[in-house]
């Protein structure tokens, strides 16, 4: 077992450590992802643009979390 095999799961791990703390809450994403929203989509409500804001960061916790696992299994 070589280190270069662990080392890119470990590395993700500690990003997503890093992005679970406040650096990664929905404030400071929200400040980031809520003008792209309300660009794209104008006509849309302010529970409907949070709706979206919301399905797109668990859509980032099943992507990171799947990119996790796919690491892990390469290791």
């Amino acid at each position: 077992m070589r280190a270069s095999y662990w080392l890119p799961p470990v590395v993700w791990l500690a990003i997503i450590l890093w992005l679970a703390s406040d650096s990664g809450s929905s404030q400071h994403t929200g400040s980031m992802v809520l003008p792209i929203l309300r660009f794209l989509f104008p006509a849309a409500s302010q529970l409907q643009i949070e709706t979206m804001h919301g399905s797109i960061r668990k859509l980032a916790h099943l992507s990171e979390y799947g990119l996790l696992a796919g690491l892990w299994l390469r290791a």
